[in-house]
């Protein structure tokens, strides 16, 4: 019997609610390859050892918060556990997410002779932008960052241009020289996505908007607030999800805003995370007003899942009209993008919205996982 052949997965996230990473890992153990996920446990409260759909996971408990700080103090001890930890690991294949796993990927590389794939989500230099200016930091992890993208044995990136306005992260990467490139979009299993776990959940009374992700940007949802204020109660705000500003998004709820109507969510497991859709009449996906976001290429070339999830569903989306995401929206008629975001001009967005009918038979035959799989699957296989 041929033995099957082993994935080592990398991830600076408890593995949770990560679509791309459980998405890629289902369709590896589906095909027959045997995945471990060694991930980051950051608060403590995971389990250490389990397996969800086939996927082997492994937390490594290190206590830590996010953003900036525990990114200088706390990763480098975490690279240390991951490394010693991966190193003891019988895999043919490691796949590093993300820039921050990346090093330990390229080490595992030089080290256990392996094949290495580069799963970068997005661009991490640009986080070290200072009023559109290219720090110190910013340049030196670019050029850590195309390093390590010339020394992989596949690219694996989430966007490239739609042949409108905006270039995705295969355009900046090619541009560098790099030519092992494969876009891998972060749309849904439609099957799955459309034929849930149900849980039971209240639709609230109005008509509601949902932020469902990653909570990191004050600055966008205080304009949602705003825009609240101007519609009205019988509009509903609901957060599902956490992330390194999620404290500070309740304290300025409960400070300045508690007169809203807005539920807050916690974090939830991907395959439970269509019910949280379906409650919604318009999902908002605005992170950057148009002055930070010209400069970001990390903003402008992004199309968040949330995009793909929800016109999947017929929800149409509030989008920036400043990111590749736009494009998108635009080609399929899914929502409604904005040039500025300001109070007045989001809420008038979302009110027309709502009126929006969307062709979901196109989207699902032209954006769904299915094409996705055969293309990470045919990859792998040509990785000998």
């Amino acid at each position: 019997m041929k033995e099957k052949k082993k994935v080592l997965m990398l991830l600076t996230n408890p593995f949770i609610s990560d679509p791309r990473v459980y998405k890629e890992a289902k369709s590896l153990v589906k095909s027959g390859y045997e995945v471990t996920i060694l991930c980051w446990d950051r608060q403590l409260k995971h389990k250490k050892k389990e397996k969800i759909d086939g996927i082997n996971v492994e937390r490594i408990r290190l206590r830590a918060s996010y953003g900036f700080k525990s990114m200088i103090f706390k990763l480098p001890f975490f690279w240390i556990k991951l490394f010693f930890k991966a190193l003891k690991k019988d895999f043919n294949i490691v796949h590093s997410h993300n820039f921050d796993t990346a090093i330990i990927g390229y080490l595992l590389k030089i080290f256990k002779r392996k094949k290495w794939v580069y799963d970068s989500h997005d661009l991490y230099f640009t986080y070290f932008l200072k009023n559109c200016k290219k720090t110190l930091t910013y340049r030196v992890i670019e050029r850590l960052d195309v390093f390590l993208a010339r020394k992989c044995d596949l690219l694996l990136v989430p966007t490239e241009s739609l042949g409108g306005k905006y270039k995705g992260l295969k355009n900046y990467y090619k541009s560098k020289g790099i030519k092992n490139i494969l876009t891998i979009w972060n749309v849904p299993i439609i099957k799955e996505f459309l034929n849930y776990k149900k849980i039971q959940l209240k639709k609230p009374k109005g008509l509601v908007i949902g932020f469902i992700g990653t909570i990191r940007n004050i600055y966008s949802l205080e304009v949602l607030f705003k825009a609240l204020t101007l519609l009205g109660n019988k509009y509903v705000l609901i957060f599902v999800g956490g992330g390194k500003e999620a404290d500070k998004v309740k304290e300025l709820y409960n400070k300045k805003y508690s007169n809203l109507r807005i539920i807050f969510y916690p974090e939830q497991p991907y395959k439970l995370i269509p019910n949280y859709y379906n409650i919604c009449d318009v999902i908002f996906s605005v992170y950057k007003n148009s002055k930070e976001a010209k400069c970001d290429l990390n903003e402008k070339g992004a199309i968040q899942t949330k995009i793909f999830e929800a016109a999947i569903l017929g929800i149409p989306t509030i989008a920036s009209d400043y990111f590749l995401g736009a494009d998108f929206v635009k080609k399929y008629n899914c929502g409604i993008t904005i040039n500025e975001l300001k109070p007045k001009i989001l809420a008038n967005a979302i009110k027309s919205s709502v009126r929006l009918k969307i062709n979901i038979e196109k989207i699902k035959k032209d954006w769904n996982w299915h094409n996705e799989e055969e293309k990470l699957l045919n990859a792998y296989r040509r990785l000998k």
